[in-house]
């Protein structure tokens, strides 16, 4: 009776979460159709990948370089998303989408009368909990729509911050190009930015104004059932100043323009550690820092190459599961955040060194193989070993051209236009400067 009674349960489950899915995908596609999707969600957006995102936010950062404008930056991260949904906002959204009422009553009720068991080492409980006159929250962690869902709801959060002015905000020198974007999101992380357009703004006015942002966000998420975390938070404050000494400009330090920064936790201010504009936070698998040092992103792809040839140096691989190893593993890894790397090629040539010494080996060949037919592609009678080098430019160049088409419906395309324009400025030519 126990293992019919399991089946039963399994086939359930199965069953519950294949419709989630379907009900998730068409729900997105109908927002996406409709463009009700915003240029900042990346999260379970199709054709929107994450490395973009954190590439986006490589490109304001030029951008305020150029324009030495003074701007901030709050990166928040929600607890526990997913289990915080309240029901009703959830179903208001995916009915705002298209989504029968009747289907949002099934999900929902569903996961209201569900009886929960603690499984431990020990064995299952024998009680349960669940089916209570004040029902859980949440969509869980294995619901199929669950990201879908987590979409929707931050969709309304994006437009009002737009819509009361809040974000970075900048217009092209040469083509008068308005852009706007409020926030850079995926999924739970989310960066509140604010960059007023005024040249003449002061950093006191935009940590003002950037409170005020977090204030929106903060309270548009409690509304939810959400709540940011403070310790998985912080923000930074960026400015310039001239010095004649060396003839630069510098990002000022929080000893220049000092400010905090608060959430509103449940009634109490709790502060915002703030960082750096130089300090390296890793965001969404790529370390990046506001004044565009590459010392983190250069250590970060040092550390898993070491990582990778010293198991390859200690364990028993053949060629054969050493080049599937070398081509779908280390090789996937460190392209991933080349979009928005600018490595010098002495660089990648002194991290690839130590990729060549275990993997030459490894293959039966010996490490005195010139280096350069280590790096030529098979096609020309090489042994076909990435060249970060050049999937650098081929990440980047790919990323250019997949991102130059109409710039009202892409973020990325509206950035790339405005970090081109002011590179046309600041050069002073005439086509464009790549």
């Amino acid at each position: 009776l126990n293992v019919d009674k399991l089946r039963i349960i399994v086939l359930f489950h199965a069953m519950f979460n294949l419709i989630n899915k379907r009900v998730g995908r068409r729900m997105i596609q109908r927002a996406y159709d409709f463009q009700q999707i915003p240029l900042e969600a990346f999260g379970s957006v199709p054709n929107r990948q994450a490395n973009v995102c954190a590439l986006n936010k490589a490109l304001v950062n030029d951008t305020l370089r150029q324009q030495r404008r003074p701007a901030a930056l709050c990166s928040n991260d929600a607890t526990s998303c997913y289990d915080r949904i309240v029901h009703v906002v959830a179903s208001l959204c995916m009915q705002r989408l298209g989504v029968e009422s009747n289907t949002c009553r099934v999900m929902f009720g569903t996961l209201q009368n569900l009886q929960h068991y603690v499984a431990t080492a020990y064995g299952t409980s024998s009680r349960s909990y669940g089916g209570l006159q004040f029902p859980l929250q949440g969509v869980g962690q294995g619901n199929g729509a669950g990201p879908a869902i987590w979409l929707v709801i931050t969709i309304p959060l994006i437009n009002m911050l737009r819509k009361q002015g809040f974000g970075f905000r900048s217009i092209s020198p040469i083509s008068q190009h308005h852009c706007h974007i409020a926030c850079f999101t995926y999924v739970d992380d989310t960066d509140t930015i604010h960059a007023p357009i005024n040249t003449n703004a002061s950093a006191q006015q935009v940590m003002a104004e950037i409170q005020e942002a977090i204030n929106v966000w903060s309270g548009g998420l409690q509304a939810t059932g959400g709540i940011l975390s403070p310790a998985k938070s912080y923000w930074y404050l960026l400015d310039f100043s001239w010095h004649s000494n060396s003839l630069t400009w510098k990002y000022k330090g929080i000893s220049d323009t000092p400010g905090t920064l608060f959430f509103n936790i449940e009634d109490s201010p709790v502060q915002i550690t703030r960082h750096e504009p130089s300090h390296v936070v890793e965001t969404l698998g790529i370390p990046l820092a506001m004044d565009g040092n590459q010392t983190a992103i250069l250590d970060s792809i040092r550390m898993k190459i070491n990582k990778w040839a010293g198991k390859i140096q200690t364990r028993q691989l053949t060629s054969r599961e050493t080049m599937i190893s070398l081509q779908s593993g280390i090789t996937k890894s460190i392209e991933y955040p080349l979009v928005s790397t600018r490595l010098t090629r002495s660089q990648c040539n002194e991290l690839l060194r130590p990729l060549r010494q275990a993997a030459l080996p490894a293959l039966g060949i010996p490490i005195t193989f010139p280096t350069m037919l280590v790096h030529t592609p098979k096609e020309f009678l090489g042994l076909g070993l990435p060249n970060l080098w050049f999937e650098q430019n081929f990440a980047q160049i790919g990323c250019m051209l997949h991102h130059s088409g109409d710039v009202s419906s892409d973020s990325t395309a509206q950035l790339y236009l405005h970090v081109v324009e002011g590179m046309r400025v600041e050069l002073g030519v005439i086509n464009h400067p790549l």
